[in-house]
């Protein structure tokens, strides 16, 4: 089955072509009429969501490209693949603290760990 997105109802993102502060990127957003999201998107480097009336996704996408100089895209948010990505960064700290651990856990307490691991590598049923 392929893959479906589910998008965020009332929220884009945008991707600034060069480093931007928090406050410009608040400033830029509030001059053509959009606000942040109320919660911060952690998985672009200058990837930030703005909230958007329900329904005017779109729209608001075609107004943040109609400045190409600053704004590198703007898509849909796509929340799925956001969890998806937020639940393998959780299983990547894990293996990575069990690695740098390996040498000094007992046998016991490593068992724990990989045990802790593979359960969280049981997805839910909807992501």
């Amino acid at each position: 089955m392929p893959y479906k997105p589910k998008y965020a109802k009332g929220q884009i993102l945008v991707e600034f072509k060069r480093a931007t502060s928090q406050e410009f990127a608040r400033t830029f957003g509030k001059q053509i009429g959009f606000e942040f999201a109320d919660e911060d998107y952690e998985h672009g480097l200058y990837a930030v969501a703005y909230k958007t009336k329900p329904g005017k996704e779109r729209q608001a996408i075609k107004k943040f490209k109609s400045y190409p100089d600053f704004v590198k895209w703007a898509y849909l948010r796509d929340i799925k693949l956001e969890a998806r990505w937020n639940h393998l960064e959780e299983i990547a700290e894990e293996v990575k603290a069990i690695s740098d651990d390996a040498s000094t856990l007992s046998d016991r307490e490593y068992e724990r760990r990989r045990k802790l691991i593979a359960s969280k590598l049981k997805l839910p049923e909807k992501a």
